[in-house]
């Protein structure tokens, strides 16, 4: 998942011209304008929560991975959905819109991943089916008590 295509601090430094300046404002004729900043901030948000997840060699639990993916999705298509009721009344350029749609399709795939490692990994914890063949996914196996006597 990449967010190349439109770096946080990007967009928001451009709405914040746009929509904060003098001109801006008359321009917009309306704070309706300014409805898609806590969309923005609340996405940076959730992506810095992702991108944490690589530093330090932290493990990722794979539902916590799916319930912050959906919620970046969540996030995304209230964005589109406003991005789409505004972009040309606020003159949003074309390429913005675009950019975030090709990253919401790349969120998607994400989150379809994310919840699909979360559903095995549950499905395995119900069977029983652990790493070494012992109940659950954290590798314990019990020796069989007559074994080492």
């Amino acid at each position: 998942m990449s967010h190349e295509a439109f770096p946080p601090r990007a967009v928001l430094a451009f709405l914040a011209v746009v929509f904060f300046s003098p001109a801006g404002t008359a321009w917009a004729q309306s704070n309706s304008c300014q409805d898609i900043l806590p969309l923005l901030e609340e996405r940076k948000k959730i992506v810095a929560q992702i991108n944490s997840w690589n530093k330090g060699g932290k493990k990722v639990d794979a539902n916590m991975a799916c319930s912050t993916a959906r919620r970046l999705v969540a996030n995304g298509d209230r964005a589109l959905k406003w991005l789409a009721d505004n972009k040309d009344w606020c003159s949003i350029p074309a390429d913005f819109v675009s950019g975030f749609q090709k990253d919401q399709k790349q969120v998607s795939v994400f989150r379809t991943n994310a919840c699909k490692a979360a559903a095995q990994a549950e499905k395995a914890e119900k069977e029983g089916g652990g790493m070494l063949g012992g109940g659950g996914l954290s590798g314990q196996y019990r020796i069989p008590q007559g074994a080492i006597n």
